[in-house]
């Protein structure tokens, strides 16, 4: 259980501050960059020194698991930045993550298994990127699983980024337009 719940509050601590930051401020490209090599590194140390010390086995695949990771990060980064910039008040955003922890452990099948899900569960589990990490973390990291065999979380994370990535830039765009009308509607008025 320790790689998941590592993944899990690294997973969970990055939502909730893109999230929050997204609510405070406009997401950009380079707070998402930042938000992912930050959390990229602890994810490094993680796995690279904090399951050492509580020994667990391991016959690591580091370029796999940096990829799943960086993937990962990736596309939660944007998920959150999405949900801040839809919820817009930092309590709200603080309320509904806080809350998300435990459902998202239990949807993404590290703490039961999927196949023992109704259909609608493993579709909800499917949106969250901690599923394909969590999988693809523990193929790569406890059984030295090479890229081609955790090629499917490669994909779905990368596809969960892609499009995650575009809702934010979707929501962060019409949130802009809907500015600039207001800017220029208020501009109107007091002209006239």
């Amino acid at each position: 259980m320790l790689p998941f719940l590592g993944a899990l509050i690294l997973h969970q601590v990055l939502l909730i501050a893109s999230a929050y930051a997204s609510a405070y401020r406009a997401p950009s490209v380079t707070r998402w960059i930042a938000y992912v090599l930050w959390f990229s590194a602890w994810m490094a140390v993680w796995m690279g020194f904090g399951l050492y010390v509580f020994d667990v086995p391991n016959e690591a695949n580091w370029p796999g698991g940096a990829a799943l990771g960086f993937l990962g990060i990736g596309a939660a980064a944007c998920l959150r930045m999405t949900v801040g910039t839809l919820l817009k008040h930092e309590l709200s955003v603080l309320q509904l993550l806080a809350f998300s922890s435990y459902p998202f452990f239990f949807l993404s099948g590290s703490s039961w298994p999927r196949e023992m899900m109704p259909p609608f569960m493993q579709t909800l589990g499917d949106l969250i990127p901690l599923t394909p990490l969590c999988t693809g973390l523990n193929r790569a990291y406890r059984m030295g699983a090479d890229f081609s065999q955790i090629r499917p979380e490669l994909i779905h994370l990368s596809l969960l980024l892609l499009a995650y990535g575009f809702i934010a830039w979707l929501t962060r765009w019409l949130i802009v337009r809907r500015n600039v009308r207001k800017v220029q509607h208020s501009t109107q008025a007091n002209a006239a």
